[in-house]
């Protein structure tokens, strides 16, 4: 995917988002870069949509994937944030 944009003459900045200070880092690339939208490929990314809207980033995020409802919390707290806080409003709040 990099190197479609890339071709497009986009720039793509890639981050460590295992890192512990990886919003921060990101906050800071976006603000140092003049970053003015930001792509999120995953409905994964939703730490990253909630910080670009707290930034007034405009934001793109390509959500293809598909959860039922059942298994909404499992999959917003388990699988789409490393680390989740489990009383943190951030999965519900960005997933629904």
């Amino acid at each position: 995917m990099r190197e479609d944009f890339e071709s497009h003459k986009f720039d793509v900045i890639v981050l460590d988002d295992t890192a512990p200070d990886f919003l921060i880092t990101l906050e800071n690339s976006l603000e140092e870069n003049n970053v003015g939208v930001m792509l999120a490929n995953t409905i994964m990314r939703c730490n990253v949509v909630i910080l670009a809207a707290k930034m007034s980033l405009p934001s793109v995020w390509v959500i293809h994937e598909s959860w039922p409802q059942d298994q909404f919390d499992y999959y917003a707290k388990e699988v789409s944030m490393p680390n989740p806080d489990p009383n943190s409003a951030m999965p519900k709040t960005s997933h629904s």
